[in-house]
């Protein structure tokens, strides 16, 4: 079990560092598409932050401890933490969001096959959903990186 509460500690943190990206990104986005990335961040922001309840909640069920101090946050992820203060291009947040954006998603399908190793189907189906909404971001992402490449 105790592999399990590691994955979800590392999707937790993660999702605190994508949460913390796509919000600065909002704040921070220019340009002719300031309006549609305005828009799309915040999806992404909210998104991530509704999730992180989700992962303290599961680490508990399993009888783990969720440390939530900043450092711990740091320690237990693997997105890099690569946001520039001075970032105002969408391309650059676009491909920055979209490589913590696989990280998440390869962490997502590790963490499922832990569950269903473990038996635990309730979270497995946590991580499947978390999966499916991360899978839609990148095929917009995608998109929009395609688009942008194109004009």
């Amino acid at each position: 079990m105790e592999a399990l509460i590691q994955a979800l500690r590392t999707l937790q943190a993660n999702a605190f560092i994508y949460y913390t990206k796509a919000h600065g990104y909002h704040w921070n986005i220019e340009g002719i598409l300031f309006t549609q990335f305005h828009e799309f961040f915040a999806d992404i922001y909210n998104d991530a932050w509704s999730s992180i309840d989700g992962y303290a909640e599961w680490i508990r069920i399993f009888g783990g401890k969720e440390a939530f101090d900043t450092p711990s946050i740091l320690m237990n992820s693997n997105v890099r933490y690569d946001l520039d203060m001075n970032a105002s291009n969408p391309i650059d947040m676009l491909n920055s969001l979209n490589s913590s954006n696989d990280q998440i998603i390869s962490d997502l399908t590790l963490a499922f096959d832990i569950a269903t190793l473990e038996r635990q189907q309730g979270v497995a189906n946590f991580f499947a959903d978390r999966i499916s909404i991360h899978e839609k971001y990148r095929w917009q992402i995608t998109a929009s990186l395609k688009t942008m490449s194109n004009n």
